[in-house]
């Protein structure tokens, strides 16, 4: 479940940093993605932990501790982006363009 989570938040962040947002998404929409990106901070955080006490290996811990490290980083980075002006926290990407009218 590490490498799943850790996965999804090292794609994601590289989604909304290379690809621009549309529109503005609704404020509900806007917390509850926030939301959901601080819970799967904290749930890597736990299974980190959790991981941590099953390693054997010191190759084993070297990749957990890299991906963690890595995954918790791009979790911070979906935070931080948020802060980076108003068109950041509404969308949560780091781009902001409109689609030319047909």
């Amino acid at each position: 479940m590490l490498f799943v989570l850790a996965g999804y938040l090292i794609c994601l962040f590289l989604y909304r940093v290379f690809v621009p947002a549309h529109e503005y998404d609704s404020p509900t929409l806007v917390y509850m993605t926030m939301g959901l990106d601080l819970l799967a901070v904290v749930a890597l955080i736990g299974l980190r932990m959790k991981v941590s006490r099953d390693v054997t290996t010191p190759q084993e811990a070297v990749m957990v501790n890299t991906l963690f490290v890595v995954a918790l980083m791009a979790g911070l980075g979906l935070l931080v982006i948020r802060m980076c002006g108003d068109a950041s926290w509404w969308t949560g990407h780091v781009q902001y363009e409109l689609l030319p009218r047909r």
